[in-house]
């Protein structure tokens, strides 16, 4: 597996990914995505500034999963929290999408290493994650990688009739 930016071409197998956590109610969003709806997303995420990495490559086994697309086996990104707030701009939003086929193969813990690692090169020196309360396994992961509870916010999310809170968790990754 490699860990390298995203391209354009990526951007298919991006979508999908996230429809498939919208799909298992896993963040906010309450309907699919499309790659239009996404295009100008790419050009949010520069190298230099907020990266979006993309962890490709085969599974152990050498064989790719069953309907993954385009070898991606997920995503990570950083993103401007509270945008145009001067005093924020070294704390980023991190996101963490891995492929259905490929969860609970070490793929998620990879990226989040190498966004921890590679953040303070863009500026970056906190990074705040942010989690419905009912998804216990990226609050786990980003606990295993050294997230402490920051914050919650009972009952901010809304799904039909069905109230759910977030967690906040964050870290410093200040060298």
């Amino acid at each position: 597996m490699t860990i390298r930016h995203a391209r354009p071409s990526d951007l298919p197998a991006l979508v999908e990914i996230l429809n498939a956590a919208i799909a298992q109610r896993q963040n906010a969003l309450l309907a699919p995505v499309s790659a239009g709806d996404r295009a100008g997303w790419l050009d949010a995420h520069p190298p230099e500034a907020y990266p979006l990495w993309v962890a490709s490559g085969a599974m152990p086994s050498g064989e790719l999963a069953e309907g993954e697309t385009r070898e991606v086996a997920g995503w990570c990104s950083l993103s401007p929290w509270r945008s145009g707030r001067g005093a924020l701009a070294a704390t980023a939003e991190i996101s963490v999408y891995i492929a259905p086929g490929r969860q609970r193969q070490g793929v998620g813990t990879a990226l989040l290493r190498h966004a921890i690692r590679h953040a303070p090169e863009v500026g970056i020196r906190t990074l705040l994650a942010i989690g419905l309360e009912t998804n216990a396994a990226s609050l786990a992961l980003f606990t295993c990688e050294g997230f402490a509870r920051w914050g919650a916010l009972p009952d901010v999310a809304q799904f039909g009739s069905e109230r759910v809170g977030q967690w906040i968790l964050g870290r410093s990754v200040a060298p």
